[in-house]
């Protein structure tokens, strides 16, 4: 289904009221026809923090984008949608319940065992508490037939605030890559 492809996603800003995250697929031959899995006209564009696509082993894809939140600059949201083996895409949810209008982004999705997804982004949540402020966390939950699946647990709770993530999945287990601050 998804193994055997590599995927490009990108976004199409041609229409100036809305954004479009397009995805295609290279089979080794050729690329697919552009297949638009999210619009919207309120994203978080910027050049540092980007959508991504993932694809699991048995078809099932993830998109994330980044929707803002508030009318501050940094005030934005990860925003999933998921499809099940090529199936129309769902509504967009987040990967947490946190609704502070603070910067949430930064992401990176991979596989797990059974059809389940991990996630990891930069949390601003503390950007919210007077008593801690001006700090970012990591965040990381699990997601399985477009829900989260498992609570949301912070791996780091002090970490660069504009630094992107990185993951990738080893025989023993994911790995991830980010910046801390201490």
């Amino acid at each position: 289904p998804g193994e055997d492809k590599l995927w490009l996603s990108y976004l199409d800003e041609s229409d100036s009221l809305e954004n479009r995250l397009v995805l295609k697929a290279f089979d080794g031959k050729e690329w697919s026809g552009r297949e638009t899995a999210a619009k919207g006209s309120n994203w978080f564009v910027n050049w540092a923090d980007f959508p991504s696509i993932l694809v699991l082993p048995n078809g099932d894809r993830y998109v994330h984008t980044l929707e803002k939140s508030g009318s501050g600059t940094y005030a934005y949201d990860v925003q999933l949608r998921y499809s099940q083996k090529g199936k129309p895409w769902s509504s967009a949810f987040r990967p947490y319940e946190d609704a502070s209008q603070t910067g949430h982004g930064f992401v990176s999705m991979f596989p797990l065992d059974r059809g389940t997804a991990g996630i990891v982004w930069l949390d601003g949540r503390k950007y919210a508490d007077s008593l801690q402020p001006d700090e970012m966390m990591l965040g990381y939950t699990e997601l399985k037939d477009g829900q989260v699946s498992a609570e949301v647990a912070f791996l780091d709770e002090r970490v660069c605030a504009c630094c992107q993530t990185a993951a990738a999945m080893t025989k023993k287990g994911p790995i991830v890559v980010y910046r801390n601050r201490t």
